[in-house]
């Protein structure tokens, strides 16, 4: 008796079925997959947030940064813009606030590096002057902008995503 649903044998000529001699189609090779690279990403990320918020640097104000600078407390200074970032040779203990209730624990000296705003003149005569005076190494160094870096960041998204899109689309 012969069989009722006859299974037909593959050509090759058809349009869904292999040429002879060669296995199904596949899609290409990843070496790393999508995850991966996103992973990666956040990884160094996360890495970078890590270790700006472990260096210590105190914020402090102008009359205190003054006060150092004539005891002679600041080794270096650098000026960028609007705001100096120094090195205390012996950190100090931070300064006591009038009319602010005393502290019941002991106070603990800050952070060896500090930063502090000067204003809209940036480094004036006065300031270059005392720093000279106070022995103090100072260097001025044009403020860094981050529109270029921004710029780059957001091309390089949009770009991201219309090859994403393309390729979502080819499927």
């Amino acid at each position: 008796m012969a069989d009722p649903d006859p299974k037909p044998q593959p050509s090759g000529t058809g349009k869904g079925a292999p040429a002879k001699g060669q296995g199904p189609r596949r899609p290409p090779f990843r070496s790393v997959p999508q995850a991966a690279w996103v992973l990666a990403l956040l990884g160094l990320s996360a890495g970078l947030l890590a270790v700006q918020a472990f260096s210590e640097i105190a914020e402090i104000d102008y009359r205190f940064f003054w006060e150092q600078v004539e005891k002679g407390n600041v080794t270096e200074a650098v000026v960028r813009g609007q705001t100096l970032y120094g090195e205390f040779k012996d950190p100090p203990f931070p300064p006591r606030i009038p009319g602010a209730k005393p502290s019941k624990e002991a106070p603990t000296a800050l952070p060896k590096q500090f930063i502090v705003t000067i204003g809209r003149s940036g480094l004036d005569e006065t300031l270059r002057q005392k720093l000279l005076d106070g022995g103090v190494y100072f260097r001025v160094e044009q403020e860094y902008s981050l529109d270029g870096l921004i710029t780059i960041i957001w091309l390089g998204l949009l770009i991201a995503m219309g090859v994403w899109l393309w390729s979502f689309a080819r499927r």
